[in-house]
């Protein structure tokens, strides 16, 4: 089975997306072999370790792609080195989780090799940013990615722009 990672309602819509399944605080849609998870809010109680730890043994996740909208010279970009400026962690004040340490090394946790600079900027200043550099601004790649990289889950990860209707591509 695969898993796919939509980081909040606005990117599912865009997809049309929508499910009446929920756990964990997340939307859960089953199509053929791939799963898709949505939270049902983008915040530190929705995407938490324990939240995330729940969803990773119920749904047997060793590895997932996470989807998230992106501006930036291409249509699709392949996620690698983030820089988060959300002002956003989603592990803060959530670790230690059961045995793991308190203050994780998040370096590497995209897997690819980083191509240009990518900055995640959070949800507010995603949709204010207008694209003027060669930077790829993510709305909410780095604080999420954190959050299954200390899950011990590895993450592919992609950015999507505004006027793409799918991401059937990626799963």
């Amino acid at each position: 089975m695969k898993h796919v990672y939509l980081p909040g309602t606005d990117l599912a819509k865009q997809l049309s997306f929508f499910s009446k399944s929920h756990r964990g605080n997340h939307q859960i849609i089953t199509a053929d072999d791939t799963q898709i998870l949505i939270p049902q809010k983008t915040d530190s109680e929705t995407i938490s370790p324990q939240n995330i730890s729940q969803l990773k043994k119920e749904f047997n996740i060793s590895q997932i792609t996470i989807i998230d909208r992106v501006k930036s010279t291409e249509s699709v970009v392949v996620a690698s080195g983030q820089i988060n400026r959300s002002g956003t962690s989603f592990l803060r004040g959530k670790t230690p989780h059961k045995n793991q340490e308190t203050f994780p090394d998040v370096s590497g946790a995209l897997m690819g090799n980083p191509r240009k600079k990518q900055i995640t900027i959070g949800g507010k200043r995603f949709n204010d940013i207008e694209k003027k550099d060669s930077t790829d601004y993510f709305e909410w790649m780095a604080p999420i990615s954190t959050v299954w990289h200390y899950m011990n889950v590895k993450i592919f990860g992609a950015g999507i722009g505004p006027r793409e209707r799918t991401a059937t591509h990626f799963f």
